[in-house]
C-alpha cells in the first residue's frame, strides 16, 4: 500500500471512531443530564478506549457540545423525512416537526425543563433550529420573517406549542397528536390577530386564507366529515397560492 494509501485508512478509520463516539454520546446525553453522563460511560457505549474520546474531541465537554448539534441535526432529518411523504402545508409541518419530538422527547424535555437546558450554548443549539423551523413557517405562510412584530408573534405562538407539547408529554399523551397539532392551529389564528393589532400594515390575507384550508383539511382528515377532492387539492396549493 502507498504511503498516502494507509494515510487515507488511517483518516477513515478516525472518522469512525469519531462517528461511534458521537453517537455514543448523543444517545446517552439524550437520556440523562451532564452531569450523570462519565467519560467512561460514553467510551464503553461506543466500545472505544478511554483516551480517544479525549484525542477526537479534547474534553467531556466538546462531546457533549457536539452531540447537542448531533441530535438537533437528526430531530431536524426526522422532520424533514416526514415531510417528504406530506403535501407540504403547516399543518403536515407542524406534525413533522412535532413528531420527531414525540419519537425522541428525553432531549426536548430536558432543554425545556432546564435540565440540559441549563447551559447556555445547548439553548443557543435549539434556538437556533427553533428560529429556523420558525421562518420557514413564516415562509409557508406569506410572511415577512425579517418583519419584528411578525418574529415575535411566531415566537410567542411557537413557544406556547413547545410548552403544550412540554405538558402533553408529562401528562402521558392525553390525546392524539393530531388532535394537538389542530389545538396549535387555532392558536395561531389568535397570533394573526396580534400581529394585525400590533401592525396594522402587516398583510395577513394571505395567510388567514392558507390557515382556514388548512383546519378545514385537517379536520376532514380526522374524519369530522368526508374529505372533498376540493378542500385536499386547496390544502395542497397553500404554499404556492
Amino acid at each position: 500500500m502507498t504511503e498516502s494509501g494507509k494515510i487515507g485508512v488511517r483518516q477513515e478509520r478516525a472518522t469512525q471512531a469519531r462517528r461511534r463516539l458521537l453517537v455514543a454520546a448523543a444517545r446517552l446525553f439524550s437520556r440523562r443530564p451532564y452531569d450523570e453522563v462519565e467519560v467512561d460511560d460514553i467510551a464503553h457505549a461506543a466500545g472505544m478506549a478511554h483516551g480517544s474520546l479525549f484525542h477526537h474531541f479534547g474534553s467531556k465537554r466538546g462531546i457533549y457540545l457536539a452531540a447537542m448539534e448531533e441530535i438537533v441535526a437528526r430531530l431536524r432529518e426526522r422532520r424533514a423525512g416526514r415531510l417528504q411523504g406530506g403535501s407540504g402545508g403547516l399543518g403536515d409541518d407542524m406534525e413533522a416537526q412535532y413528531m420527531s419530538v414525540a419519537e425522541n422527547p428525553a432531549f426536548f424535555v430536558s432543554v425545556m425543563r432546564g435540565g440540559i437546558g441549563a447551559d447556555a450554548e445547548v439553548q443557543q443549539i435549539f434556538e437556533r433550529d427553533r428560529w429556523e423551523a420558525i421562518e420557514a413557517k413564516a415562509c409557508g405562510l406569506g410572511l415577512d420573517s425579517a418583519n419584528p412584530v411578525v418574529r415575535v408573534g411566531l415566537r410567542a405562538w411557537i413557544a406556547g406549542a413547545d410548552h403544550a407539547m412540554l405538558t402533553w408529554l408529562e401528562l402521558g399523551r392525553p390525546v392524539a397528536l393530531s388532535r394537538l397539532i389542530e389545538s396549535f392551529l387555532l392558536t395561531l389564528a389568535g397570533t394573526l390577530d396580534s400581529i394585525a393589532m400590533l401592525d396594522p400594515s402587516v398583510d395577513l390575507s394571505h395567510a388567514r386564507t392558507l390557515l382556514r384550508r388548512e383546519r378545514d383539511w385537517l379536520a376532514q382528515r380526522e374524519g369530522a366529515r368526508p374529505v372533498t377532492k376540493t378542500a385536499r387539492s386547496g390544502a395542497v396549493r397553500r404554499i404556492t397560492a
